[in-house]
């Protein structure tokens, strides 16, 4: 996890996505937060990092900062979009994309699966805070 720093949240490339935690039935999550990219995906986009926030919202965070429990994804939905069911988030045609061209050259089937496993991470984990919140929900009950 990291430490948050004035108004923005530090956090590395490295990071998918911070947690916070608290004592609420509430959980709020920003999960069109993030810009980051892997740099070998990156390589294959046809976009520009600024054109990237054109559908990235990377101040989300902030409409959920007062939240005890939040969680913020740091990757640019370019890359994976969370919203979007497994099979279709990772955007490989410009119809998935707002009519975008994302990419110049396709993604490798391996760069698509790394991006599909953190699609697969991120629900694993909300999954498994929503199951905690509901626990802690029914012992308080």
């Amino acid at each position: 996890m990291s430490e948050e720093q004035g108004i923005a949240l530090k956090t590395t490339d490295r990071d998918w996505f911070t947690i916070h935690r608290g004592a609420s039935p509430v959980l709020g999550t920003a999960i069109h937060n993030g810009h980051e990219v892997n740099h070998d995906l990156e390589d294959h986009m046809a976009l520009a990092e600024d054109e990237r926030l054109r559908e990235e919202d990377p101040f989300t965070e902030f409409t959920i900062r007062d939240l005890p429990n939040r969680i913020a994804f740091h990757r640019s939905r370019f890359a994976v979009d969370l919203n979007r069911a497994r099979d279709k988030a990772v955007y490989l045609s410009p119809e998935q994309s707002w009519g975008l061209e994302v990419f110049k050259d396709p993604p490798t089937e391996e760069m698509v699966e790394q991006s599909l496993l953190m699609h697969d991470h991120y629900y694993i984990m909300l999954k498994t805070m929503l199951r905690e919140l509901e626990a802690r929900i029914h012992h308080m009950a």
